[in-house]
Formats: structure tokens, sequence, C-alpha cells
């Protein structure tokens, strides 16, 4: 991010993913105890007594505090890859955009489409992991003691390959507006920070600036492309048949059925609790770890 036009080598290729991995790793681990709470609240039909913060103590008090982290092993292992693969293909594909359009198409404009493709990349790579994340974190079945690649067999085994990828062309779409919208934000404020503190290069942006511009993008994102996540959630962890057959049968069922706020947008206050620190986490270690790497390879 904030590359510019220029090629791209393998080594630059490897020091993006490495820098992704290690970004993931940090920012999703922080994380993990408002995830697990949001999936539990979003798969959950109806009203619960407090509403979501009434699920943290019943965790707590039936499973214990570790449980806040279950199902992170495989969201660990799923967002390496994922965030390795969307932040890499994101610069790689700016660069091909860029010079594909003979610098005809704006900054923004650019950026949008870099991310929307690498969204759905990312996406479209890691949605088994993604599947048996979510279906760990509900404790759908016998997941709840079950290891990540055990559990990856067995829905294999019994549901098939298409219960693994279950909801994934409607993850696609929306993982590719999220990423679209969320890197075209930051960038955006990014480059607004440079007039504002008077800076030429990205490389002279403190954290905090960074971090703020990471934390506007995910928020913004996030509330566009919500219901999306609400849908795909509740196809991962449905066993047997499809609940929703499109995703625009899904919103209307939802919509008909628990209304706008308390279905379609169940949890939103929640997911702005993870995505505010998640995004602002891993936007700026992705940018720092870059930069450290670049140097030390110099």
């Amino acid at each position: 991010m904030g590359l510019g036009s220029t090629g791209h080598g393998s080594t630059d290729v490897v020091e993006y993913m490495v820098a992704g991995c290690g970004a993931a790793i940090v920012s999703r681990t922080c994380i993990a105890p408002v995830e697990r709470v949001k999936i539990v609240f979003q798969t959950t039909k109806g009203s619960l007594p407090g509403g979501w913060p009434g699920i943290v103590p019943r965790i707590w008090h039936e499973e214990g505090f570790l449980a806040f982290w279950r199902g992170n092993t495989a969201a660990v292992t799923r967002v390496m890859p994922y965030l390795s693969v969307q932040l890499a293909s994101n610069d790689v594909y700016r660069s091909l955009i860029d010079e594909g359009s003979g610098g005809a198409l704006s900054t923004p404009v650019r950026n949008l489409i870099a991310g929307t493709l690498a969204g759905a990349t990312a996406v479209s790579t890691t949605y088994p992991l993604d599947t048996v994340r979510a279906r760990q974190a509900f404790r759908v079945d016998r997941s709840a003691s079950e290891g990540m690649f055990a559990m990856v067999r067995r829905i294999f085994a019994e549901e098939g390959l298409v219960a693994l990828y279950r909801g994934c062309w409607m993850s696609c779409i929306g993982g590719g507006a999220y990423g679209g919208l969320k890197f075209m934000t930051y960038d955006v404020l990014k480059a607004q920070f440079h007039q504002l503190v008077g800076v030429d290069s990205d490389h002279e942006l403190r954290v905090w600036q960074r971090a703020v511009s990471g934390a506007a993008g995910g928020v913004i994102a996030q509330t566009l492309v919500y219901p999306v996540d609400v849908i795909r959630r509740r196809m991962q962890t449905a066993v047997g048949t499809t609940p929703y057959r499109s995703l625009w049968h899904g919103l209307m069922t939802i919509a008909r059925e628990e209304g706008i706020r308390t279905g379609i947008y169940r949890g939103l206050s929640l997911n702005y609790i993870k995505t505010i620190p998640n995004v602002a986490i891993y936007l700026s270690l992705y940018d720092i770890f870059k930069y450290w790497l670049r140097g030390y390879r110099r």
C-alpha cells in the first residue's frame, strides 16, 4: 500500500506475505473474544436476555475464560493466508491496473478496483477454513472439541465439498466490496495526513495516523457490507440444506422475520468493537512490517 505503480519482484511479494502473516496473527488474536461473541449473536435467532453483552457471562460461566478464544487456531490459520493474499495481491493488482490503464484512472478508483479484486481473491482461496472457524465458534454438532483439519475431513466426508464452500459466492461479493472500500478509504485518509502533517513519504507517517486511517476504512466498509456477513455466517453454520436460495432471498427473509436492525444488522455495534481495533492493527502493522523487512533486506 502506498507503493506507487512500479513492478513487483518475487522478493517484494514474499515480504508482503510475511508482513501480512505477522499483522494477521497479532490482530486476530487480540480481537478473538469479540469475534466469538459476535458469531454466536449473529447466528442466534430471536431476542437474547441482555442482548449480546449477555452472551459474555454465559460463555464464561458455561465454558470458561479460554472459550473466548475457541476457534482462534482455525481463525489465525485462515487469517494468515487470507490477509497475506489480500494485502499482497492488493499491491500487485494496483500496479497492474495502473500500468494497464496508462495512469488514466484516479488513485481512489484504482485502489477501489484493486481492493475489490484482492478481497475476492483472498476469500475464495481460504473459504473452507472460514467455514470451520464459524462452526467451531458456534459449536455446531461436534465441532467444539474437534480439530480444524479433522473437521474439514469430516465435513467433506459427511456433507460433501459443497458444504465447505456454502456461501462462498456471497462471501466473494461481500469480501470484494469490503476490501475495495477499506483499501480506498485507508489510502485516501493517509494522503490527507500527508498534507496535514506536511510529509512526502508514506514511510514518515506515525503509527496513530495509520491506525486512525485503518479504523475509519474498516468502519465505513463494514457498515455497507454487514448484511452479507450475517447471511454468510448463517449459511456456514447451517447443517444440511442451504437456508437461503440467494443473497436477496436471505435479506428479504431476515428482514421479514426479524427486522432490519435486529436481523440484517444484528450485532453491528458489536462488530464495530471488533472492526475498529482489528483493521487499525493489521493495516498499520502491515505497513510497519513491510518497511522494516525492506530496510532489513537493504
